[in-house]
Protein backbone atom coordinates (compact mmCIF):
# COMPACT_ATOMS: atom_id res chain seq x y z
CA UNK A 1 0.00 0.00 0.00
CA UNK A 2 1.23 3.51 -0.90
CA UNK A 3 0.05 7.05 -0.33
CA UNK A 4 0.36 9.11 -3.50
CA UNK A 5 0.38 12.92 -3.39
CA UNK A 6 -0.24 14.63 -6.73
CA UNK A 7 -0.01 18.17 -5.27
CA UNK A 8 -3.83 18.46 -5.28
CA UNK A 9 -4.28 15.94 -2.50
CA UNK A 10 -3.35 12.44 -1.41
CA UNK A 11 -4.90 9.07 -2.14
CA UNK A 12 -4.19 5.60 -0.83
CA UNK A 13 -3.01 3.24 -3.59
CA UNK A 14 -3.41 -0.43 -2.78
CA UNK A 15 -1.83 -3.32 -4.66
CA UNK A 16 -4.23 -6.24 -4.18
CA UNK A 17 -2.32 -8.23 -6.80
CA UNK A 18 1.04 -9.64 -5.84
CA UNK A 19 2.34 -10.04 -9.40
CA UNK A 20 3.39 -6.37 -9.82
CA UNK A 21 7.15 -6.18 -9.55
CA UNK A 22 7.54 -2.40 -9.45
CA UNK A 23 8.40 -1.22 -5.95
CA UNK A 24 8.25 2.60 -5.87
CA UNK A 25 10.34 4.39 -3.26
CA UNK A 26 9.51 7.58 -1.42
CA UNK A 27 9.81 10.68 -3.68
CA UNK A 28 9.56 8.60 -6.89
CA UNK A 29 7.27 9.95 -9.58
CA UNK A 30 4.89 7.20 -10.59
CA UNK A 31 2.08 6.60 -13.05
CA UNK A 32 -0.73 4.55 -11.55
CA UNK A 33 -3.46 2.85 -13.56
CA UNK A 34 -6.24 1.50 -11.40
CA UNK A 35 -9.82 1.48 -10.28
CA UNK A 36 -11.20 3.99 -7.82
CA UNK A 37 -12.84 2.37 -4.80
CA UNK A 38 -14.70 3.70 -1.82
CA UNK A 39 -14.12 1.83 1.42
CA UNK A 40 -15.52 2.94 4.77
CA UNK A 41 -15.99 6.49 3.48
CA UNK A 42 -12.39 6.69 2.22
CA UNK A 43 -11.38 6.79 -1.45
CA UNK A 44 -8.56 4.55 -2.62
CA UNK A 45 -7.18 3.24 -5.90
CA UNK A 46 -6.87 -0.48 -6.57
CA UNK A 47 -3.75 -0.84 -8.70
CA UNK A 48 -3.80 -2.46 -12.12
CA UNK A 49 -0.37 -1.18 -13.16
CA UNK A 50 2.37 1.01 -11.65
CA UNK A 51 5.27 2.57 -13.53
CA UNK A 52 8.14 4.54 -11.99
CA UNK A 53 8.79 7.55 -14.24
CA UNK A 54 12.30 8.72 -15.13
CA UNK A 55 13.10 12.07 -13.50
CA UNK A 56 13.23 13.76 -16.93
CA UNK A 57 9.61 12.76 -17.73
CA UNK A 58 8.15 13.78 -14.36
CA UNK A 59 7.44 17.50 -15.08
CA UNK A 60 5.55 16.77 -18.31
CA UNK A 61 3.59 13.93 -16.71
CA UNK A 62 2.64 16.11 -13.72
CA UNK A 63 1.59 18.96 -16.02
CA UNK A 64 -0.65 16.64 -18.02
CA UNK A 65 -2.05 15.16 -14.80
CA UNK A 66 -2.92 18.63 -13.44
CA UNK A 67 -4.81 19.45 -16.65
CA UNK A 68 -6.73 16.18 -16.36
CA UNK A 69 -7.58 16.94 -12.71
CA UNK A 70 -8.97 20.37 -13.66
CA UNK A 71 -11.00 18.92 -16.56
CA UNK A 72 -12.37 16.14 -14.32
CA UNK A 73 -13.25 18.67 -11.61
CA UNK A 74 -15.06 20.87 -14.16
CA UNK A 75 -16.97 17.92 -15.55
CA UNK A 76 -17.89 16.51 -12.14
CA UNK A 77 -18.95 19.82 -10.65
CA UNK A 78 -20.43 21.25 -13.87
CA UNK A 79 -18.95 24.51 -12.63
CA UNK A 80 -15.65 26.27 -12.19
CA UNK A 81 -13.13 24.40 -10.03
CA UNK A 82 -11.52 26.03 -7.04
CA UNK A 83 -8.39 27.15 -8.90
CA UNK A 84 -6.49 27.83 -5.69
CA UNK A 85 -6.34 24.04 -5.27
CA UNK A 86 -4.57 23.60 -8.60
CA UNK A 87 -2.46 26.74 -8.93
CA UNK A 88 0.89 26.87 -7.15
CA UNK A 89 1.39 29.94 -5.01
CA UNK A 90 3.18 32.65 -6.98
CA UNK A 91 6.25 34.22 -5.48
CA UNK A 92 6.16 37.41 -7.54
CA UNK A 93 3.61 40.14 -7.05
CA UNK A 94 1.44 40.91 -10.08
CA UNK A 95 -1.22 43.51 -10.47
CA UNK A 96 -4.50 41.62 -10.40
CA UNK A 97 -6.78 41.97 -13.40
CA UNK A 98 -10.20 40.34 -13.31
CA UNK A 99 -12.67 39.86 -16.09
CA UNK A 100 -16.25 40.43 -15.06
CA UNK A 101 -18.98 38.69 -16.97
CA UNK A 102 -21.26 41.31 -18.52
CA UNK A 103 -24.17 41.26 -20.88
CA UNK A 104 -23.23 39.99 -24.31
CA UNK A 105 -21.69 42.66 -26.52
CA UNK A 106 -20.81 42.65 -30.18
CA UNK A 107 -17.31 41.43 -30.95
CA UNK A 108 -14.60 43.92 -31.89
CA UNK A 109 -13.97 44.25 -35.60
CA UNK A 110 -11.30 42.14 -37.29
CA UNK A 111 -7.77 43.18 -36.42
CA UNK A 112 -8.93 45.88 -34.04
CA UNK A 113 -7.70 45.53 -30.46
CA UNK A 114 -10.35 46.45 -27.96
CA UNK A 115 -10.68 46.60 -24.21
CA UNK A 116 -13.74 44.34 -24.69
CA UNK A 117 -11.63 41.55 -26.27
CA UNK A 118 -11.07 39.63 -23.00
CA UNK A 119 -14.78 39.74 -22.21
CA UNK A 120 -15.70 38.68 -25.75
CA UNK A 121 -13.40 35.64 -25.45
CA UNK A 122 -14.78 34.68 -22.01
CA UNK A 123 -18.40 35.11 -23.18
CA UNK A 124 -17.80 32.98 -26.27
CA UNK A 125 -16.12 30.17 -24.30
CA UNK A 126 -18.89 30.25 -21.66
CA UNK A 127 -21.26 29.14 -24.43
CA UNK A 128 -19.24 25.89 -24.79
CA UNK A 129 -19.98 24.81 -21.21
CA UNK A 130 -22.16 21.72 -21.16
CA UNK A 131 -21.46 20.87 -24.81
CA UNK A 132 -19.45 17.88 -26.06
CA UNK A 133 -16.58 20.21 -27.03
CA UNK A 134 -16.19 21.56 -23.48
CA UNK A 135 -13.35 19.14 -22.62
CA UNK A 136 -11.42 20.07 -25.77
CA UNK A 137 -12.09 23.80 -25.53
CA UNK A 138 -11.47 25.90 -28.59
CA UNK A 139 -8.33 26.65 -30.57
CA UNK A 140 -7.08 30.22 -30.57
CA UNK A 141 -7.27 30.25 -34.37
CA UNK A 142 -10.95 29.28 -34.24
CA UNK A 143 -11.59 31.93 -31.55
CA UNK A 144 -9.98 34.58 -33.77
CA UNK A 145 -12.11 33.47 -36.71
CA UNK A 146 -15.38 33.30 -34.73
CA UNK A 147 -14.84 36.64 -32.98
CA UNK A 148 -13.30 38.34 -36.04
CA UNK A 149 -10.26 39.38 -33.99
CA UNK A 150 -6.64 39.26 -35.12
CA UNK A 151 -4.96 35.95 -34.09
CA UNK A 152 -2.01 37.76 -32.48
CA UNK A 153 -4.46 39.73 -30.30
CA UNK A 154 -6.31 36.54 -29.32
CA UNK A 155 -3.04 34.86 -28.33
CA UNK A 156 -1.98 37.89 -26.26
CA UNK A 157 -5.33 38.18 -24.48
CA UNK A 158 -5.68 34.43 -23.82
CA UNK A 159 -2.18 34.37 -22.31
CA UNK A 160 -3.25 37.12 -19.90
CA UNK A 161 -6.50 35.30 -19.08
CA UNK A 162 -4.57 32.07 -18.41
CA UNK A 163 -2.19 33.95 -16.11
CA UNK A 164 -5.05 35.28 -14.00
CA UNK A 165 -6.82 31.88 -13.84
CA UNK A 166 -9.81 32.78 -16.02
CA UNK A 167 -8.82 30.32 -18.79
CA UNK A 168 -6.84 27.08 -18.86
CA UNK A 169 -5.18 25.00 -21.60
CA UNK A 170 -7.04 21.84 -22.54
CA UNK A 171 -5.56 19.35 -25.04
CA UNK A 172 -2.54 21.54 -25.89
CA UNK A 173 -1.32 25.13 -25.54
CA UNK A 174 -3.41 26.23 -28.54
CA UNK A 175 -6.77 25.09 -27.08
CA UNK A 176 -8.35 26.94 -24.16
CA UNK A 177 -11.48 26.81 -22.04
CA UNK A 178 -12.99 29.08 -19.43
CA UNK A 179 -12.80 27.85 -15.83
Amino acid sequence: MYTVNDETGSVRVQNYQNFLEVQPKQDDYIRVVGEVRGEAGEVSVSVINVTVLPEAEAPAAMGFHRIQVVVAECQAAKSSPKMELFTPEKTEVKQEAKVQVKAEQPSPTKGQASEDTPQAIVDFLEKLKGTPTEGVGMSMAQLAKELKIDLAEVKKVTAELKDDGTLFDTIDEEHVMVC
